[in-house]
């Protein structure tokens, strides 16, 4: 396959070493990293809350600790959130008292 050679190449040009191949395998002729240890998606319907999870995950400096089986309940708890977001919104959209989140405050029509 060009793109390992490409990759092995580069390897030994810039780091004067090999490339680690053992966390990736050869599937249908594609090159695919397959890393321990990471949630991975079991359909074609949820990689959006994937995606969800592991910016939260990253931007709270946690480990990727969650699973297929949560998907549902976290699906759940973003519309809920969703809900009570657009409440507000409506809310502050028809009063003079700004709309605030944690420390930043939103005012509309300004």
């Amino acid at each position: 396959m060009a793109i390992r050679r490409w990759l092995s190449a580069e390897a030994a040009a810039r780091k004067a070493q090999a490339f680690e191949w053992t966390e990736w395998k050869q599937e249908n002729n594609q090159m695919l990293l397959s890393p321990g240890g990471c949630p991975q998606q079991v359909n074609g319907d949820d990689c959006g809350f994937f995606m969800l999870l592991f910016a939260w995950h990253v931007s709270i400096d946690r480990e990727f600790d969650f699973t297929q089986m949560q998907i549902p309940q976290f699906r759940s708890w973003c519309l809920q959130c969703m809900a009570n977001f657009a409440r507000r919104l409506l809310r502050a959209m028809h009063t003079t008292e700004p709309m605030r989140f944690g420390d930043t405050v939103a005012t509309f029509g300004e």
